[in-house]
């Protein structure tokens, strides 16, 4: 058993060893260039805990990170976009539909007064919170 377990820590230090090797000889660089299936098949010829593995692995979550800054873009324009389409849609609105129904409906004055006009043309004035019935009976101002 002692023997045994001597060897499987010789081999140990044997590997890790090869593996710094190798390591040495890897660029950044040449990682990053590989495409999807060349950094997977480089990545499965190591263990989990080698320097190589563990390469190849901040080298898928910069590769992440890197689509999701990309989509994060795209979305932050389109969210100007859409800022920019709201307030010309809401300065439209304003202008163009309230001058609509600002020539469609009775004028009201910046006293809240309903402007009127009688069978004789004069301009008649009411107040629009009269709402009872004996606010109704209230007779109209001439103006």
């Amino acid at each position: 058993m002692n023997d045994h377990s001597a060897a499987q820590q010789l081999l140990k230090y044997v590997t890790r060893e090869n593996q710094k090797s190798l390591f040495k000889g890897i660029d950044r660089s040449e990682i990053a260039n590989k495409d999807d299936k060349s950094l997977a098949e480089w990545q499965a010829e190591y263990t989990p805990d080698s320097p190589q593995y563990i390469l190849a692995e901040h080298e898928w979550q910069r590769r992440l990170t890197a689509q999701q800054v990309g989509a994060m873009k795209f979305a932050a324009w389109l969210s100007i976009a859409g800022v920019v389409i709201g307030a010309l849609l809401g300065a439209f609105l304003t202008y163009y539909v309230s001058d609509i129904f600002r020539n469609k409906s009775d004028n009201i004055n910046s006293n809240n007064q309903i402007n009127c006009h009688n069978q004789q043309g004069r301009k008649l004035m009411f107040h629009p919170k009269l709402t009872t019935a004996a606010d109704n009976t209230l007779p109209l101002r001439n103006s």
